[in-house]
């Protein structure tokens, strides 16, 4: 290895490259419900506010809040496509058994 040591040195440091984003420490809002994609949303506006984090963190936890979003909105899209399979079939049985995909104040029908 006599004299490949540089070779060694680019192989090592692509197998252990160095962390590019700090750990960042602030509180977020569980987020259980599609109502509290807001208050996240919100947490991550005031942290960035108050200097917790840089604009780039924000605009990255922010853009990963607006992923859980688009995931919400589709399981609640899938389980209002199925109410209304449902209730058109007239199938009491099964809308009474089905569950909605996230806990809510609003009972399902």
């Amino acid at each position: 290895m006599k004299g490949e040591r540089w070779a060694l040195q680019l192989v090592l440091d692509k197998l252990y490259a160095s962390p590019k984003d700090r750990a960042v420490t602030f509180d977020l809002p569980p987020i259980r419900t599609p109502e509290d994609i807001p208050l996240a949303l919100d947490a991550i506006m005031q942290a960035a506010a108050a200097g917790q984090l840089t604009p780039g963190e924000a605009s990255s936890l922010s853009a990963t809040v607006v992923d859980v979003n688009a995931k919400i909105m589709s399981d609640v899209y899938v389980y209002l496509r199925t109410v209304k399979k449902l209730i058109e079939a007239d199938d009491k049985p099964a809308l009474a058994a089905l569950k909605a995909p996230y806990p809510s104040d609003v009972d399902a029908p």
